[in-house]
């Protein structure tokens, strides 16, 4: 039977002849002792030798190259953001770049958030998320586990530059400069007048 997860592949050993007692051993990827039982479980892909023993003859027989399919691998995944605004609830995380697993896929924020802990979808996205770091995990239906980690930034600004200039008694021109905490600087082209 095909490996469909990590080490769950299996041979069963049919034997006829002999005193009908027998003992069975794989060897390959994965080597198990002798057992009695003829369904052996645990097995990664690959190619293995099926020695089968008479316990009461003494007698051995050998099968090579017994294949196990197979092609998992663990999943694996990315993660892209959108960091909070100034509103500060409403930053994004999604899922990007899914590889290899076995579906079905889920992912849960775990512990310990900021917000959100214990969400849990099938997409990988999550919004309405305040500033902080977060863990995201990823399960696959043979119980796969990937984590990655991912910031959301709170939003911040302050006055850059500014400048005040006195034109009458009751008057001045300001410049103001804002600069934000993504490095964005924002300013007014021209210079205000306020009485």
């Amino acid at each position: 039977m095909e490996s469909r997860c990590t080490s769950t592949g299996s041979i069963f050993v049919s034997v006829t002849g002999g005193s009908g007692s027998y003992s069975y051993k794989v060897t390959g990827p994965v080597t198990k002792p002798f057992t009695s039982s003829n369904n052996i479980t645990g097995l990664q892909p690959g190619y293995y030798t099926i020695t089968v023993k008479d316990v009461t003859y003494n007698c051995i027989r050998t099968v090579d190259s017994v294949r196990i399919a197979g092609t998992y691998q663990d999943p694996r995944f990315q993660l892209t953001k959108v960091n909070a605004s100034c509103a500060g609830n409403d930053g994004l995380i999604q899922m990007v770049n899914q590889q290899f697993g076995r579906a079905p896929l889920s992912y849960s924020v775990i512990s310990p958030p900021p917000s959100n802990i214990g969400q849990t979808n099938a997409s990988g996205n999550f919004t309405g998320l305040i500033p902080g770091e977060y863990f995201i995990q990823q399960l696959d239906s043979c119980g796969g586990i990937q984590v990655r980690r991912v910031t959301i930034e709170g939003y911040s600004w302050w006055f850059d530059a500014s400048n005040v200039t006195k034109v009458g008694c009751d008057s001045a021109d300001a410049f103001i400069s804002l600069r934000n905490n993504r490095g964005e600087v924002t300013s007014d082209p021209g210079f205000a007048n306020y009485t």
